[in-house]
C-alpha cells in the first residue's frame, strides 16, 4: 500500500512482550494498558524511530537531488 507502518508489537519485543512489560513495571496486571513509565518509554521509542527514519529519508532525497558529473540531477521520474 506504500504507507508507513510501525511495528509497536514489535517494537516492544514481539510474541509475549506484554507478559514481560507487566513484570517490568511497564504495563498494568491487565496486560492492555501501560503504566505511565511505560508510556513514557513508547513515547520516546516511536519519536527516536520517527527521527531516524526521517533523517534516512532526508539523507536519500538530497543524494536525488545532487548534481551528477554531467551537470544533471537525480531528480527525474525514475528516482520517484
Amino acid at each position: 500500500m506504500k504507507c508507513a507502518f510501525w511495528d509497536w508489537r514489535g517494537r516492544m519485543g514481539g510474541e509475549g512482550a506484554m507478559k514481560r512489560w507487566v513484570l517490568a513495571g511497564f504495563a498494568q496486571a491487565d496486560h492492555v494498558h501501560f503504566t505511565g513509565s511505560g508510556y513514557q518509554l513508547l513515547g520516546e521509542v516511536v519519536h527516536r524511530d520517527i527521527l531516524t527514519e526521517y533523517a534516512r529519508f532526508a539523507k536519500i532525497r538530497e543524494r536525488m537531488f545532487e548534481p551528477t558529473q554531467n551537470g544533471q540531477t537525480g531528480d527525474h521520474p525514475a528516482a520517484h
